[in-house]
């Protein structure tokens, strides 16, 4: 079992992931993120409320280890900006807690902003399609493709999510690209 079957199985409702499994996979994901090192996600402008503008999806803390209450406000306020409406529930359901994993994967480490993202509801559409995004920076097609099918399922179907970005539309590119990939080797 490969890093694209931990995730898919640790994003699964408990009624379709029997629990033993469920938690094993959670934990292989947990070790691989306290591994070491990987590269940074790739970076996007976007302009926050107050109009300064980052290379990426959240605006730089002072302390990235230690962001403080207002940055992590700040973040969420970004992350409102970029999930539509309809995960908002979600998206106030990890609130904090996601913005802190925002935080770190894209200004600290991948790694233990992947543990910070294992750590929320595996059910929650928002943590699929953040796991998706970790899985293509780290190039695990297999992953990326499992996390969005999960969040699929627990947002009820496929939507835009930012600007440019439809999680069906990227599933589908996934999808292509492994092919190539494939029939490249």
């Amino acid at each position: 079992m490969g890093v694209w079957s931990w995730l898919f199985t640790a994003t699964q409702p408990a009624r379709v992931a029997p629990a033993d499994e469920w938690h094993e996979a959670r934990e292989r994901l947990a070790r691989l993120a306290a591994s070491g090192p990987r590269p940074p996600l790739q970076p996007k402008v976007v302009v926050d409320d107050d109009g300064a503008m980052t290379l990426c999806g959240v605006p730089p803390p002072a302390d990235a280890e230690y962001p403080t209450a207002r940055e992590l406000d700040r973040t969420l306020g970004v992350l409102r900006q970029v999930y539509p409406p309809p995960l908002h529930p979600a998206l106030e359901e990890v609130g904090p807690a996601l913005a802190l994993a925002a935080l770190t994967l894209e200004h600290a480490a991948l790694d233990r902003g992947l543990a910070h993202l294992l750590a929320l509801p595996p059910d929650n559409p928002v943590i699929c399609y953040e796991l998706a995004r970790v899985a293509i920076t780290v190039g695990d097609l297999h992953a990326a493709e499992a996390a969005l099918r999960a969040f699929a399922v627990h947002a009820g179907g496929h939507m835009p999510i930012g600007e440019g970005t439809h999680t069906g539309s990227l599933l589908d590119e996934l999808q292509a690209a492994r092919r190539s990939n494939r029939s490249h080797a």
